[in-house]
């Protein structure tokens, strides 16, 4: 199967034609990248999650590598598919796998963090993002496997970061403990603004104080997909989307921001 890469850097644009890639891998045994001439980190996080998922099923893929020696280097740098150890002076952190016990997996990502990310992201403001990105997933998905990636853009001043598992999804999830909904979406705006499947006081708020602490204090974007829903959150905007002839099993959750001009206020947020 050809990878068709969306001429596009914007994650939404290219969800759609990348989750029908992913689905469409279940039926081939190999993956021909010779003709990809660019990629992004979200295409790489999704094709990589999809591959582990193959593989912990006893499912090997033949993958033709790039004809562009500048694709073939960027693949490399990241450990595409199966990931691999962080090399300190990478501006991208690579592809991490895990099936268990999440914040022992990207003990890496937090030493890429201080040693690559402005200073003004270093300590709490990133690790607080990724802490509750993978508390989320281990503590709702009922994953078989979940992949992170992210990248410090030096010269356009901006960050990507994806975490993307397999599990039940958000809709899936509230369906099984008795929340109700109208479409995929108005789950993920449900989990988006603090409804959670947790009794306990305080608990299940991580992607609400996420979503906020992405739009409002680093005034970046974030696009989580679950399904057959997606949402796209700015400061100003909350654009809903019901996925027309794909679904992504699972959910992802994509946050892309500027580098803010001084350090970040976490208190809102906790």
């Amino acid at each position: 199967m050809k990878i068709v890469i969306p001429d596009s850097d914007d994650p939404f644009e290219q969800a759609v034609d990348c989750f029908k890639a992913i689905q469409s891998l279940d039926q081939n045994d190999k993956i021909d990248l010779s003709k990809v001439l660019w990629i992004s980190p979200f295409v790489a996080l999704m094709l990589s999650h999809k591959i582990e998922e193959l593989r912990l099923k006893g499912h090997s893929l033949d993958i033709i590598k790039p004809e562009s020696v500048k694709v073939q280097n960027y693949l490399q740098k990241i450990g595409f598919p199966l990931g691999s150890d962080y090399i300190k002076g990478n501006t991208a952190f690579p592809i991490k796998h895990f099936n268990s016990n999440p914040e022992k997996a990207i003990v890496d990502l937090y030493k890429y963090i201080e040693s690559t990310f402005p200073v003004e992201l270093r300590g709490n403001t990133i690790n607080y993002i990724l802490s509750e990105l993978v508390d989320n997933v281990d503590q709702h998905s009922k994953y078989s496997t979940a992949t992170v990636l992210a990248q410090y853009y030096p010269l356009k001043k901006y960050i990507d970061i994806g975490v993307v598992d397999n599990g039940y999804s958000i809709p899936g999830v509230f369906t099984d403990n008795g929340i109700d909904f109208v479409e995929d979406h108005n789950a993920i705006k449900l989990a988006l603004e603090g409804v959670s499947t947790k009794n306990e006081e305080g608990r299940g708020k991580g992607l609400q104080s996420t979503s906020k602490l992405t739009t409002k204090e680093l005034k970046g974007t974030l696009y989580a997909f679950s399904r057959n829903g997606a949402m796209v959150l700015t400061e100003n905007v909350r654009e809903a989307y019901k996925l027309q002839d794909t679904q992504l099993k699972g959910t992802l959750i994509y946050l892309r921001f500027a580098v803010p001009k001084t350090s970040v206020n976490l208190t809102p947020y906790y």
